[in-house]
């Protein structure tokens, strides 16, 4: 009997969230979506929520992960460990790239080429038809060089695109506060209140996905790491901003204005509808 009253609780709650994730959540709408990061893991702690979320939108999702992780030798095996856990999210094995460049090597102290990845970027987005790119923002969120160079190299990539019609439209996640950033699901509330009426706000559809894809990130499991996934914000909910073009054709984020472009006929919650 407790058993089946455990069961039963577990069920409510799943069933109370899901509902919940649908009636706050202002998703992104897409048919085919790019999510560029740096290093395997970084779909995990940062973008499950948006993962999950394209996933059950029936969007056809493709993972470009910009380095193998290999700062410690660990390259090969974190390769392996990013399909296991792309699988976790709902991404394909297929869909998983994983690029090992000379000029993109994992570390700290690596200046990343923004031409190398603006091409790469480019490559993508052509081969699959991509008409969303998801990415950090110039914060990188935890403020990693390689994630800050990701976002460069994707302005970089959208520059070159000014003038084309059919552009995709880059959504880019929102950098918070370190207090807001581990305030788990406190952080909910506040980030639905403040977000920009512009971003993109999505809840997680199942908070266990990510522990079971960082489980998947075998040789990353550290301590901090474990407490990264206990208390990050960006386990439960993803803020991400569109970025549109000013009137010179620098693409910046839609807090700071400038026209409208591509988020008008590409994707959004306030785009067209599928």
């Amino acid at each position: 009997m407790i058993r089946l009253a455990e069961a039963f609780l577990s069920w409510a709650v799943a069933f109370v969230w899901r509902r919940l994730a649908r009636l706050l959540e202002r998703p992104i709408r897409c048919k085919r979506a790019l999510l560029v990061t740096a290093h395997p893991d970084d779909e995990t702690m940062f973008f499950a929520p948006t993962l999950l979320s394209l996933d059950e939108a029936g969007c056809d999702t493709h993972l470009l992960c910009l380095s193998k992780g290999d700062a410690y030798g660990l390259g090969d095996t974190r390769k392996n460990e990013l399909l296991d856990a792309c699988n976790v999210l709902k991404v394909p094995p297929i869909n998983v790239k994983v690029i090992d460049h000379d000029k993109l090597q994992d570390g700290m102290q690596e200046i990343w080429d923004e031409t190398t990845i603006s091409a790469l970027v480019a490559e993508e987005v052509q081969r699959h038809c991509i008409d969303t790119i998801i990415t950090f923002d110039a914060h990188g969120v935890s403020g990693h060089p390689n994630h800050s160079a990701t976002f460069r190299g994707i302005m970089l990539y959208l520059q070159s695109q000014e003038g084309q019609k059919e552009r995709p439209c880059v959504w880019t996640l929102v950098s918070c506060s370190v207090f807001r950033q581990f305030s788990g699901v406190v952080n909910i509330p506040a980030t639905w209140l403040i977000s920009h009426p512009s971003a993109a706000v999505i809840l997680t559809r199942d908070p266990a996905a990510s522990w079971m894809a960082m489980r998947q990130h075998a040789s990353q499991w550290v301590w901090f790491r474990w407490l990264f996934i206990a208390f990050s914000s960006y386990v439960y909910i993803n803020a991400l901003l569109p970025i549109q073009f000013s009137l010179s054709g620098s693409p910046q984020a839609a807090a700071k204005g400038g026209r409208q472009s591509s988020v008008e006929h590409c994707t959004g919650h306030k785009a067209r509808k599928e």
